[in-house]
């Protein structure tokens, strides 16, 4: 028997979370993030008194006598110990029907599948859940978590981080060209924190615009600047906000530099060919960036910082994650901008030690050609990213009238209202 109580203490439940590989979601800042919602901080210690699992369970209410339920990506604790997690879903019950929460939705950061390779823990946690009567809710998408990520190995066999090199050299050969050209391109990269962000607004300005036009990209929703804002503010120091921007004289430099060793180079001699071939690419290369430029009436000249990508990753522990990211159209097939950006990410994961580097999860149907998302499945993939998938979402449903509201009548509402003012 494992004894469950509200834990008060939250640097202690906070410690917890991060001494046990837990997320900063399952943290008291994730509650802090989740300004509709109010935390109700669970802790479980075994017969010696010693701590053994936490759970965020975030509260807000939805009518007058009921309330909706939420536990960010499950349970911080040890999932291979079956008999602790069957006893902390009774808690959870219990605790939910005394709470007044018809609806409670769980998603459980437990390892459902390796590369396709089931994991015989999270088989077993699936069956846990199921065996509780939890409902799994699928197919809820845009309006569920994807159950399905892509995180790079950072650790050798002892659990150490690999050096950077040893990462970039299984990436996919394009990529890696990118990489490797990306500042000779004139590309660079920034890191700011909320401090800096607060002093210099217009850093946040120009992520929102990076933001916004990959999502009218990619025909999808972005969070408000209000919401990115506070996420850095929540999540200090762990959250950063990464930027790449162009160098316009940077690149003209590099680009001087090609013109005079190809002006010294015998055209004639054939020892010579290939070295011509790449230096009037590069070359090329940059006089193809000037008329881009141009042509979109930007005076490179005078714009010294063009932010051409962004995004915000947290570290957290030993694992990283993407929160957030994308590019602008300008400059995007010309500089690979985003290939540079998650680069420099994967090296200041490793810079601090991380053994896991997740890129963000993606819906199920990635896979397939049609769907929208599936260059965002390319473009995880070419970073040689494990894929992982997650036992997925489940529901404490404690009210058949607020499970049928949220999972059937509001995904229809939604989807009306948004033919609806697709025909305006």
């Amino acid at each position: 028997m494992y004894k469950f109580y509200i834990e008060k203490d939250l640097a202690k439940f906070d410690k917890f979370v991060l001494d046990n590989n837990g997320s900063v979601f399952q943290t008291s800042k994730g509650d802090e993030q989740k300004t509709a919602w109010n935390g109700i901080y669970i802790m479980a210690e075994d017969k010696n008194k010693n701590s053994v699992l936490s759970c965020l369970l975030l509260v807000r209410p939805v009518a007058k006598i009921m309330k909706m339920g939420y536990i960010p990506l499950g349970f911080v604790c040890d999932y291979s110990n079956a008999k602790l997690v069957e006893e902390a879903l009774i808690y959870i019950k219990q605790l939910t029907k005394k709470e007044h929460i018809g609806l409670c939705f769980i998603d459980p950061t437990v390892v459902l599948a390796k590369n396709d390779e089931l994991d015989n823990v999270g088989v077993s946690v699936l069956k846990t859940f199921e065996a509780a009567s939890l409902k799994r809710t699928l197919n809820r998408r845009p309006y569920i978590q994807p159950d399905t990520t892509y995180i790079i190995d950072l650790a050798d066999e002892q659990g150490k981080t690999k050096s950077l090199d040893e990462i970039v050299k299984n990436f996919e050969k394009g990529l890696k060209y990118s990489i490797r050209t990306s500042p000779e391109r004139g590309l660079k990269y920034e890191t700011f924190v909320y401090s800096d962000v607060k002093e210099n607004p217009i850093l946040m300005e120009e992520f929102m615009n990076v933001m916004n036009e990959t999502m009218t990209r990619l025909e999808a929703s972005t969070r408000s600047y209000n919401y990115f804002i506070n996420m850095l503010k929540n999540f200090e120091p762990y959250a950063k906000l990464n930027m790449v921007y162009y160098d316009a004289d940077e690149d003209k430099r590099k680009t001087d530099e090609y013109q005079e060793k190809l002006s010294k180079l015998d055209k004639n001699d054939k020892r010579h060919t290939k070295e011509i071939n790449e230096l009037t690419s590069k070359i090329e290369g940059y006089n193809k960036r000037v008329l881009e430029l141009e042509n979109n009436k930007i005076d490179y000249s005078t714009n010294k910082k063009l932010y051409l990508a962004g995004g915000i990753t947290i570290i957290f522990g030993n694992n990283s994650i993407c929160l957030y990211g994308g590019s602008k159209n300008i400059l995007r097939n010309s500089t690979r901008s985003s290939h540079y950006l998650n680069y420099k990410r994967i090296e200041d994961s490793i810079n601090h030690k991380c053994i896991g580097h997740d890129l963000s999860r993606i819906h199920l149907q990635y896979k397939n050609e049609r769907d929208k998302d599936y260059g965002l499945y390319l473009f995880k993939k070419s970073f040689n990213a494990d894929e992982i998938k997650y036992i997925g979402e489940f529901a404490i449903i404690n009210s058949k009238l607020m499970y049928f509201l949220f999972t059937k009548m509001l995904p229809l509402l939604r989807n009306i209202a948004k033919k609806l003012k697709g025909t305006k």
